[in-house]
């Protein structure tokens, strides 16, 4: 075994290890994750319906479909810390790329071809890492793509993977997908149903059955499928779609679907390819939360062109063209690594929560009905005593029209006032010197109470004299 084979996943456990722990800020799911594992533990029930945390949608419907992540992000960070729970989801993508890795040496793969195109997995993650759950479902996919490559006995253990992966993620709903579309490839590679095709089609209905294995059966489809069309999302970044400037699609995905259309172009990869890379190049342009994935399933196939290009090299040695080739992709990656860190150092202070904030809300014990301008902020609201908010980072259970009203009044967009007003806000944490901010400054029912570094902290002029006066 070369030694190159394992050094790109060791690098990126670096990059990912040192990402959850110095440079990217707990993400906004966090906060509410851990409330929900300590509700489920406390209550031995899983919620259904929004509570008393949030003024604007008590008793909406509510699939918590990261229950079992919220279970463990509870028990891990409260008896150990929260480093720990980050280094134990960094993991599960370094456990994605060991997977892809071993694919990709599956097809022959080797070198520096083997390490550019699991790098360039890597690349495909970075901007979509985070403590998330979605991050947990990665080594799903790629143990999936894994089983998939086999025959036997093996395959059937697509099963129990997909009803764990139900239990995780409600990405799971691409999991029968991904068995359908396998099968399609082979048909159109082999032009016959054959019986590893007919057991494969035979799968895929068993696979859909399995994502009903989790405390919502059903209905976990059918929440995942109306997330795709959900108004809701144009507020949620990572389901924007992506574009060329997003790192992740124009520096990892991109390149890899450049390298199977070459492939396939001369020929070295068969039919059998196309179904699954063309659905995840098209599910990454769809949204950004998409772009691993589709990395995951184009690394493989990604290999065959460069190591037909690789191995016919003029003149060179192969040994020594491949060095070359090493020190000028470890440079690269170093590079790149680097650039990818200050950004995210640059763009952390706007993901924190405003802690400070909070705590000076938490210490006037008084009810508040509190907007944050970035919703996920008040994620980290949820559970302090007084504190209700008006949306947070669950999203999806919120009614349309409450999204519309928020989006109206962080926009300082026309009757943002009157909005605030019919749901009686009396708390404000907006992003310093933003527009928000500065709307509020110009409106006389509003008082600047605290400012910090990022965040001001508007109170209603009325509820700040009725506190004071209490």
């Amino acid at each position: 075994m070369s030694w190159r084979r394992g050094l790109v996943p060791l690098i990126f456990a670096v990059v990912f290890g040192a990402g959850a722990l110095f440079v990217l800020a707990p993400d906004g799911d966090f906060p509410w994750q851990n409330w929900l594992g300590q509700t489920i533990l406390a209550t031995h029930r899983i919620p259904r319906a929004l509570g008393n945390e949030t003024f604007t949608a008590v008793g909406a419907p509510w699939l918590p479909q990261e229950w079992l992540y919220g279970i463990a992000a509870h028990l891990v960070s409260s008896r150990v810390g929260y480093p720990l729970f980050a280094l134990l989801i960094a993991a599960c993508a370094v456990a994605a790329l060991i997977l892809v890795e071993r694919r990709c040496a599956g097809r022959g793969a080797r070198g520096t071809a083997l390490a550019l195109c699991v790098g360039l997995t890597g690349i495909s993650m970075l901007e979509s890492f985070g403590v998330r759950a979605q991050v947990a479902a990665w080594p799903l996919l790629a143990a999936l793509l894994v089983l998939l490559d086999g025959e036997g006995r093996r395959l059937w253990l697509v099963l129990p993977l997909t009803a764990l992966w139900s239990n995780v993620h409600a990405s799971v709903v691409i999991a029968p997908c991904v068995v359908l579309l396998d099968a399609v490839g082979r048909l159109l590679e082999t032009r016959s149903l054959t019986p590893a095709i007919g057991r494969r089609l035979a799968l895929a209905g068993g696979a859909a059955i399995a994502t009903w294995a989790n405390p919502f059966g059903w209905g976990l489809d059918a929440y995942a499928i109306e997330l795709f069309r959900s108004p809701i999302a144009r507020a949620i970044q990572e389901w924007r779609p992506a574009n060329l400037q997003d790192l992740a699609l124009a520096g990892g995905a991109l390149p890899l679907a450049l390298l199977v259309f070459l492939g396939l172009r001369l020929r070295l990869l068969t039919l059998r390819e196309i179904p699954l890379s063309a659905t995840f190049l098209g599910l990454a342009f769809a949204h950004v939360r998409n772009v691993p994935l589709a990395g995951i399933v184009l690394a493989p196939p990604a290999t065959a062109w460069l190591m037909q290009r690789w191995s016919s090299g003029e003149g060179v040695p192969a040994a020594t063209r491949m060095t070359a080739l090493s020190r000028i992709a470890a440079a690269a990656s170093a590079l790149l690594v680097v650039a990818v860190i200050l950004h995210a150092r640059h763009m952390t202070p706007r993901r924190q929560a405003p802690r400070a904030a909070l705590a000076y809300l938490e210490r006037e014990r008084s009810p508040r009905r509190l907007l944050c301008e970035d919703f996920s902020w008040c994620s980290a609201a949820i559970g302090r005593p007084g504190l209700r908010v008006f949306v947070d980072s669950r999203c999806d259970p919120y009614p349309v029209p409450v999204w519309n009203d928020y989006l109206t009044i962080i926009s300082a967009a026309p009757h943002w006032r009157a909005r605030l007003n019919a749901w009686r806000v009396d708390t404000i944490i907006a992003r310093r010197e933003g527009r928000f901010a500065r709307a509020l400054a110009r409106a006389n029912e509003w008082r600047l109470a605290r400012r910090d570094g990022s965040y001001s902290l508007y109170e209603r002029v009325i509820a700040r004299s009725t506190a004071a006066g209490a």
